[in-house]
């Protein structure tokens, strides 16, 4: 079936649906409709099937509800309690179906989204990819149709800029900010391990860390294509905002005495002058390779393992920091099972891989094998219940896990690099 005419069966579905069930809804106070109505649920199942990559089921009644809401008040309707075919004429219903069939219609949405980085201190925008860009708080963001959104939060000094697909709201939780994040999170983490980023162990330089009474770090989401210019702010976790405010370019300019580097090899500072050069030198070739589906089938456990790092690297409980890099880990060699009888040979068979991942001799792979080990007891101890707490050895282990997480990440890094300059070598020929 086409895609004109799978979308037209779509709509004379939906309209259909929408027609039978969304009249005798019940509306409370002018706005609220009871979309939790056993009728109204028939149309959430037709329209989830269709677009569940981008939706789920709350989305689908939230939006709904909004356009429905906003028919009700523009045509003047005063209520208190009602149904909506008391307050809508058949034509302003009509009218109001086929809004949400073409909101529907129209998903997946493109949006620009720009993540604050009060931090990094660029000399001008850093273009990374067609859509990744390090862009200076200075910076208008240009929209389409040649529309402007200044940059102009004080307390920011850029923003890590790219643009994503599918359904966006105020949480963090919907389908295009997912996208968005993730991306976020590789090329982060990818350039900590790459010795790009930082951190600054005791607070970012002049600006206070964010506390639970203090305002959480904020999105700004612009929606692309649409008429108007259509803006709103989505607030990050407070883990992430810590992490975001602690972030700088590794340059000289931050003292050796308060820096946080998750590369494990001796990284040289870039110098500031060099920072519009060096830094797209290392991260574009990342970007390209984390980003592009192509490569999807050879990246999508590194992809996996640097969120869990970023995500561990977010999290201020040191307990569920290791858990989370423990998890990343598994991801990138490729291990995962909570079967008891299994956990002894998936220990066995994952401190094996990361011995031959990264030792060269004999002697030095026994020694990764048995830190390996006991970096996965340790972790399936605290998963199970057996611990809840780190004892001084402990956090020698974790420290050793630590290690182990970055110089796993650089070496498929670096493997991948050099699959990728093969496959494009040999395209060339």
């Amino acid at each position: 079936m086409s895609k004109k005419k799978e979308s037209n069966t779509f709509d004379n579905v939906i309209k259909r649906q929408l027609h039978r069930t969304l009249p005798p809804l019940d509306v409370f106070m002018n706005q609220f409709l009871d979309y939790s109505d056993e009728s109204f649920l028939p149309v959430k199942e037709t329209i989830f099937a269709h677009l569940k990559e981008w939706l789920d089921m709350d989305d689908i009644s939230q939006i709904s509800m909004q356009i429905t809401s906003h028919h009700l008040r523009e045509n003047g309707a005063q209520i208190s309690s009602g149904t909506v075919s008391e307050y809508l004429t058949e034509a302003q219903l009509a009218a109001c179906i086929d809004e949400i069939v073409a909101v529907f219609n129209s998903i997946p949405l493109t949006y620009e989204i720009l993540f604050p980085l009060p931090n990094i201190r660029i000399p001008e925008d850093i273009r990374l990819s067609e859509n990744i860009s390090l862009v200076r708080r200075t910076s208008p963001s240009r929209l389409k149709g040649g529309a402007l959104t200044v940059l102009d939060d004080s307390n920011v000094q850029a923003y890590f800029k790219t643009t994503a697909r599918g359904y966006s709201s105020l949480t963090r939780g919907k389908s295009a900010m997912r996208e968005a994040l993730s991306k976020l999170k590789w090329i982060v983490q990818a350039g900590a391990v790459r010795g790009v980023f930082c951190h600054r162990v005791h607070g970012a330089r002049g600006i206070s860390l964010p506390n639970d009474n203090q305002n959480k770090l904020c999105a700004l989401v612009n929606r692309l294509g649409a008429d108007t210019i259509e803006t709103s702010l989505v607030e990050l976790g407070l883990g992430m905002s810590r992490y975001l405010e602690q972030l700088e370019i590794f340059t000289d300019e931050v003292p050796f005495w308060d820096r946080k580097l998750s590369s494990i090899s001796v990284q040289v500072p870039i110098k500031p002058e060099a920072l519009a050069v060096e830094v797209p030198r290392t991260l574009a070739p990342l970007v390209h390779l984390l980003t592009q589906d192509a490569f999807a089938e050879n990246t999508q456990s590194l992809r996996s393992a640097l969120e869990w790092a970023f995500d561990a690297e977010a999290d201020d409980e040191i307990v569920p920091s290791l858990i989370k890099k423990c998890i990343a880990l598994e991801a990138i060699l490729g291990e995962h099972s909570e079967d008891p009888d299994a956990r002894g040979r998936i220990t066995d068979r994952f401190a094996d891989r990361c011995a031959y991942l990264l030792g060269s001799t004999p002697s030095e792979r026994a020694a990764i094998r048995r830190d390996m080990k006991e970096v996965y007891t340790l972790r399936s101890e605290l998963v199970h219940g057996a611990k809840i707490h780190l004892t001084h050895k402990d956090h020698r282990i974790k420290e050793s896990g630590d290690r182990y997480l970055s110089r796993v990440l650089s070496t498929e890094i670096s493997m991948l690099e050099k699959w990728l300059a093969s496959r494009e070598a040999s395209s060339k020929h």
